[in-house]
C-alpha cells in the first residue's frame, strides 16, 4: 500500500518507522530521505549536493511545532535563494546561514504552499551515479523554492539585512 507526505505529498510505499522530529513527513518520506543523506556522505561526488538536498527536504516539510521549526523554514528558504539565485557554494552557505541566524531573530510563520506538483524525495532517491543525483537534487531544489514564490521577496530582504 501506498501513502502520501502530509509534507510534501510524495507518494511512496508505506512504511511503519520513525518519521522527522521537526517537520510533517511520513515515515516513508523520512526513510527516502535518509537514503538520500547515506548517499551524499559516501563520497564526493554526491556530497557537492547536500546543502540543496537538505534545504529543498526542510523547505517542504515545514512545521509550526515550535520557535526553531518556524526558523528552520526560514532559514532553508535562504540557503535555496542563496544557492538558486546567488550562486553562492554550498562550502559558505553554512556560514551564511549561521549569521542570519544571530541574533536571535523572531521569524513569523511563512504560510507553506501546495506542493502537489513540486517534486519531492522521489524524483531523488531512484537517481544513479552521481551526476544524476546532483542533476534531480538541483531539479528538486528550484521546484521547491518556486512553490515558495509567494514569500521570495522576504527571504530575499532576510539574506540582504543579514549580509549587509
Amino acid at each position: 500500500m501506498d501513502t502520501a507526505c502530509a509534507g510534501c505529498g510524495a507518494v511512496l510505499p508505506a512504511i511503519e518507522g520513525a518519521s522527522d522530529p521537526y517537520g510533517v513527513a511520513s515515515p516513508a518520506c523520512w526513510a527516502a530521505y535518509g537514503e538520500i543523506m547515506a548517499r551524499e556522505f559516501s563520497g564526493s561526488g554526491y556530497f557537492a549536493s547536500h546543502g540543496m538536498s537538505v534545504d529543498a527536504y526542510m523547505a517542504q516539510h515545514p512545521s509550526r511545532g515550535s520557535r526553531a521549526a518556524v526558523q528552520s523554514v526560514w532559514l532553508h528558504l535562504a540557503g535555496l535563494f542563496l544557492a538558486l539565485e546567488r550562486g553562492v557554494p554550498s562550502t559558505f552557505r553554512g556560514r551564511m546561514l549561521a549569521k542570519m541566524a544571530t541574533p536571535k531573530r523572531e521569524f513569523d510563520w511563512l504560510e507553506p504552499p501546495a506542493f502537489g506538483s513540486a517534486l519531492s524525495v522521489r524524483s531523488v532517491v531512484d537517481a544513479a551515479g552521481a551526476e544524476a543525483h546532483a542533476r534531480a537534487v538541483r531539479a528538486w531544489a528550484e521546484s521547491v523554492w518556486q512553490s515558495w514564490s509567494a514569500h521570495h521577496a522576504r527571504v530575499r530582504l532576510l539574506v540582504d539585512a543579514a549580509l549587509a
